[in-house]
């Protein structure tokens, strides 16, 4: 765990977000919006409670991604098969 410099208060150096998808674009890519952020991935993935919410890691203070990427580790706790990860499109009628 990291420290935070001007608190000195122990800050993990991975957290999970928590969002859900939103919509498709025309060329496949998936809007999404944060749901939550947590410290603890079995937390995060408890919070989930629609087949849309999707959790992934992220590093603290990570320099920013600018572009349309996969996002390593993340994954649906609800969906049948959570292997399919970030860039899978989950049926239009389950998007709500």
């Amino acid at each position: 765990m990291a420290t935070n410099e001007a608190t000195n208060v122990p800050v993990p150096e991975t957290v999970w977000v928590m969002g859900s998808a939103v919509a498709i674009t025309v060329d496949g890519g998936m809007v999404w919006e944060v749901n939550g952020i947590y410290w603890n991935e079995q937390v995060a993935a408890m919070k989930c409670t629609k087949p849309n919410q999707f959790i992934a890691p992220i590093s603290v203070n990570q320099e920013p991604i600018l572009q349309s990427m996969e996002w390593p580790g993340s994954y649906y706790p609800l969906e049948k098969d959570p292997s399919r990860g970030y860039k899978s499109i989950l049926p239009k009628d389950e998007i709500q």
